[in-house]
């Protein structure tokens, strides 16, 4: 499949992310609420593969499959500012700020969260003029980088699944308990397939010996 492709090996873990569903009359948008991010914060220090290669280093590719198309304008979607991974995202972890919540084991980074606010408002001038709805047939699966800046558009029917599948040699044991308490219980994780993180992040995160386990207790 594609993830084969992208991470050169056959041997992957899956996410566990819940699914998107607004139903039929969910009413069309003409503005939505604004808070573009990336999901991989470089300076999360704990994880390494079985290679070394820590998280910073890692390509993670989230998806999106598509059970109803997002070609009308009247569905939602998801919007992505093309390029992003490279120049604004690199810009974005320079942040002091960024590079402490990325420490803390903080993620999920927006735009409005860096603390220089002069690099905040000329991201978000190259937001503004580039960011897209991304129209998707019913079947496909959307991919793109998770340090791609990008951001959820509400504004009519959606039926479609979070998809991420990584090395597995970046999952650590923990990591699959963890996944494996969270699905009994019915409760999803991050997009992130090998590290298991619940979406509220309290109480059920990685402890600080994940870092040198990742990889090693397979």
């Amino acid at each position: 499949g594609v993830y084969e492709v992208l991470h050169g090996t056959p041997r992957l873990v899956s996410s566990c992310d819940n699914a998107f569903f607004a139903p039929p009359a969910h009413a069309k948008a003409a503005s939505n609420r604004v808070f573009p991010h990336v999901d991989q914060n470089a300076h999360d220090a704990r994880f390494q593969d079985e290679h070394g290669r820590g998280l910073a280093d890692w390509e993670c590719f989230q998806g999106i499959l598509y059970v109803w198309g997002s070609g009308d304008d009247h569905a939602s979607t998801t919007v992505i500012w093309p390029g992003s991974h490279r120049g604004p995202y690199d810009a974005m972890m320079a942040d002091a700020k960024v590079q402490r919540a990325g420490k803390q084991g903080r993620h999920f980074t927006m735009l409005e969260s860096l603390a220089n606010r002069e690099e905040a408002a000329r991201l978000y001038g190259g937001w503004k003029g580039a960011a897209r709805r991304v129209p998707v047939p019913a079947g496909a699966l959307l991919l793109w980088n998770s340090k791609t800046v990008h951001q959820g558009w509400r504004g009519g029917p959606r039926l479609a699944q979070p998809v991420c599948w990584e090395p597995a040699s970046r999952r650590p044991e923990a990591a699959r308990e963890r996944k494996l308490r969270m699905a009994a219980l019915g409760l999803p994780s991050t997009h992130w397939a090998s590290l298991g993180f619940p979406h509220s992040m309290l109480g059920a995160g990685p402890g600080p010996s994940e870092a040198t386990q990742a990889g090693k207790d397979k």
